[in-house]
C-alpha cells in the first residue's frame, strides 16, 4: 500500500470511531439528592489548638455545577460530662484545648448544627497513650555508584 492510501484509511477509521450517536433519555428516574455534612477531625492530647472541617455532599446526578449551601454552622464538642461550642475560622472550627482539654483514653462527641435544618455528629476515642519500646536503627553507610550520585543506605 502507497504513503497516500494507507494516510486516507486511518483518517476514515479515525471519523468512523470518533462520530457517536447520541440520545436523550427521558424515562430515567434520577435518584433523590439528600444534603448531608461531612466531619473531619483529628484529636491529640499532645497539640494546643485542634481543627474541624466541615463539609457537605455534592450531586453525582443533575445539576453537577450547582453547589448546596451549608448554611450558619455552629459546633459543639463534649467529653461526656460536659460540652463547649466551638470557635470559627475560614474552614471550619477550631478546638481550644485551653477550653477543652483532650485527655487520653477519653471518647469525645463532635456535633454540627446548621440554621437550615443540616446536622452530624462524630464520636472518637482518643486512644491511651502507650509506651511502645521502639528502638530507631540510626546509623547509614555512604555508597559510591560510579557515574552516579553518593546516596546513604
Amino acid at each position: 500500500m502507497s504513503y497516500n492510501r494507507i494516510k486516507y484509511f486511518l483518517l476514515i477509521i479515525i471519523l468512523i470511531l470518533s462520530s457517536a450517536c447520541e440520545r436523550e433519555a427521558s424515562n430515567v428516574i434520577l435518584p433523590e439528592f439528600t444534603h448531608k455534612l461531612s466531619i473531619t477531625s483529628f484529636l491529640s492530647p499532645s497539640d494546643t489548638i485542634s481543627y474541624v472541617f466541615v463539609s457537605s455532599n455534592q450531586r453525582i446526578y443533575g445539576e453537577l455545577n450547582s453547589k448546596e449551601s451549608t448554611g450558619i454552622l455552629t459546633a459543639f464538642i463534649s467529653d461526656g460530662s460536659r460540652e463547649i461550642a466551638l470557635d470559627t475560622f475560614s474552614t471550619g472550627f477550631i478546638i481550644r484545648h485551653d477550653q477543652m482539654d483532650i485527655k487520653y483514653g477519653t471518647t469525645y462527641k463532635l456535633r454540627v448544627i446548621s440554621d437550615i435544618g443540616l446536622s452530624a455528629e462524630a464520636t472518637s476515642t482518643v486512644p491511651e497513650k502507650r509506651n511502645l519500646l521502639l528502638k530507631a536503627d540510626t546509623s547509614s553507610i555512604l555508597e559510591q555508584y560510579p557515574n552516579g550520585p553518593a546516596e546513604r543506605v
